[in-house]
């Protein structure tokens, strides 16, 4: 979990797994969450965990999406949409969502942003979870280095290398969308 601050608004950032026996949709599952999030909790639901970055990635989105949030300029009509523009550097809420929350599967990810408790959000994405089946897991690193290379057109000669190249890629793309949003 990591606590950040922008604009005079806290916010603490965390991401978690959703596993069910059968596939879920994305779209689906982030419709059902919305009924029980109070204002100030946002939770991203994308097709694949193993498609999140790290939370350490993650962290400069979240910053653009809380600061959109609170200077009333979001290109979304939410933070949980604005979270994935950013990771994307993308404005087309269609493109984003097809690419990243259209496919259905077994093990979800969950971006999770809350201005409010985490402690609170998180007890209520273990009762969702609980209420329907399902299973939270914790987030374990896995193939987003290569999705995000392909999606960016990305390559490098080793591993560390394209770690880095994707992730200055991603900061790169949140900041330009973050100049073009004002």
């Amino acid at each position: 979990m990591i606590e950040l601050q922008v604009r005079g608004v806290r916010g603490h950032l965390f991401t978690v797994c959703l596993e069910a026996q059968s596939e879920l949709h994305p779209k689906e599952v982030a419709r059902e969450l919305n009924e029980v999030l109070e204002q100030g909790e946002w939770v991203s639901v994308v097709s694949r965990c193993d498609m999140l970055p790290p939370e350490n990635v993650l962290v400069s989105t979240a910053m653009y999406a809380l600061r959109a949030y609170a200077s009333g300029s979001m290109i979304s009509r939410g933070v949980e949409i604005e979270l994935l523009l950013y990771l994307l550097g993308e404005r087309n809420v269609n493109k984003v969502l097809s690419l990243l929350a259209s496919s259905p599967s077994k093990l979800l990810g969950l971006v999770c942003l809350t201005t409010r408790d985490p402690m609170g959000l998180t007890r209520k994405l273990e009762s969702f979870a609980a209420s329907r089946g399902f299973k939270l897991r914790k987030y374990e690193e896995g193939g987003w280095v290569d999705f995000f290379a392909e999606y960016l057109g990305v390559s490098a000669v080793s591993r560390d290398l394209l770690y880095e190249r994707v992730v200055g890629a991603l900061r790169a793309r949140a900041a330009l969308l973050c100049l073009t949003a004002q």
